[in-house]
């Protein structure tokens, strides 16, 4: 949204439907965020409300896998402790998570004002659609 409008609790609430319903399947729910408004009429929600709202469903995922997350936590843990970061598959799966993280650490910082005004051009957003949903066919 643009800083002179606001969005009412009725648009987030929808917003926030349209992102947990999209989020577990393998389409895009960040781009159902901004195409949803569109088609509404409403304004781009913008890239920090997509985030802030995508908060609930990481707060959903270590919910539900909070034995998980407390399992690698602590195999984590146990791997620093005993000074092996392969001591176990959990360890080394938990160690694993770090390096594997930093990759979209940097391009979501490189590119915070691409992805925050260009990415969200509508033609942006259809063209990856399409693309992903051609992957998918062939896979």
């Amino acid at each position: 949204m643009t800083e002179t409008t606001q969005m009412t609790p009725l648009q987030a609430i929808i917003l926030g439907l349209v992102q947990g319903l999209t989020e577990f399947l393998p389409i895009s729910s960040t781009a159902h965020l901004r195409i949803v408004p569109y088609f509404l009429g409403w304004d781009d929600p913008g890239a920090a409300f997509s985030a802030a709202i995508q908060l609930g469903t990481l707060a959903a995922v270590f919910v539900y896998f909070a034995g998980d997350v407390q399992r690698l936590t602590l195999a984590a843990i146990d791997g620093l402790r005993h000074r092996d970061l392969r001591r176990t598959p959990d360890t080394l799966l938990a160690w694993s998570i770090v390096p594997a993280s930093i990759p979209i650490v940097v391009l979501g910082l490189g590119f915070k004002d691409s992805i925050e005004n260009e990415a969200r051009a509508l033609w942006i957003i259809a063209t990856a659609l399409i693309v992903l949903a051609l992957l998918l066919l062939l896979a």
